[in-house]
C-alpha cells in the first residue's frame, strides 16, 4: 500500500501562506507556516540562548524557514550571493535579519505567529474525538479513607478506641517498671 499521498494531503492540507507588502520599500514577502522538522530546527538552535537573545534568535530563525520567497519569486534552499557563491536560505536570510530594523523583523513574526495559530485552529477544527473525561465519584456515599482520632463516628467508637489507648500506655507504663526494677536490682 503506498501511503505517500496520504501523507502529503496531511503535510499540505494545514499549510497556511501569507504575502506581506511593505509598499513604501516596494517588497512583498511570502511566509509559510513551518514544518515540524523546521520547528525543532528552531528550538535547537536557540536551547543554548536566554532572555533578550533567545527571543532575537527565535524570530530570525523562524523567519528565515518561514519565508519563502520574495516579490513573488520563490527561494530555493540555496541562495547565489553578490559573490557567486552559494549559501544556504536559512544562513543567508539569518544574515540579512541582523541587518534590518528590528520593526521589520517584528511584524514579519507577529505574521508568522498568527499564521501558526490559524493553522492551530485550522487541525483542531477539524479532529473530531471526544476527549476521555472520568466522571466524579459522588462523594455523598464515599466515606474518608482517614478520620481524626478526636472524631469518632459514634461513643461506642470512642470509648473502643480510648480503651485501646489506655491499654497501650499501662503495657508500656508496666515494661518500664520492669525496666527500672531490673536496673535497681543490678545495683
Amino acid at each position: 500500500m503506498n501511503l505517500t499521498p496520504i501523507f502529503k494531503n496531511i503535510s499540505e492540507a494545514y499549510v497556511v501562506k501569507r504575502t506581506v507588502d511593505f509598499d513604501t520599500l516596494g517588497i512583498k514577502v511570502s511566509l509559510q507556516t513551518l514544518t515540524a522538522l523546521e520547528e525543532v530546527k528552531v528550538l535547537e538552535s536557540c536551547k543554548e540562548l536566554e532572555g533578550a537573545q533567545y527571543l532575537q534568535a527565535l524570530k530570525r530563525n523562524s523567519l528565515a524557514y518561514a519565508i519563502r520567497g520574495f516579490n513573488d519569486i520563490e527561494l530555493g534552499d540555496e541562495i547565489t550571493t553578490d559573490a557567486g557563491t552559494k549559501m544556504s536560505k536559512f544562513l543567508f536570510l539569518c544574515e540579512q535579519f541582523d541587518k534590518w530594523p528590528s520593526a521589520i523583523r517584528d511584524i514579519l513574526f507577529t505574521v508568522f505567529t498568527d499564521m501558526s495559530q490559524e493553522m492551530e485552529k485550522k487541525v483542531s477544527d477539524s479532529v473530531k474525538f471526544t476527549p476521555f473525561a472520568m466522571s466524579a465519584p459522588d462523594f455523598k456515599e464515599a466515606k474518608p479513607m482517614f478520620r481524626r482520632i478526636d472524631e469518632p463516628e459514634s461513643q461506642d467508637e470512642a470509648e473502643i478506641l480510648k480503651k485501646k489507648v489506655e491499654e497501650e500506655i499501662t503495657t508500656e507504663d508496666a515494661k518500664i517498671q520492669e525496666g527500672i526494677r531490673k536496673q535497681q536490682t543490678k545495683v
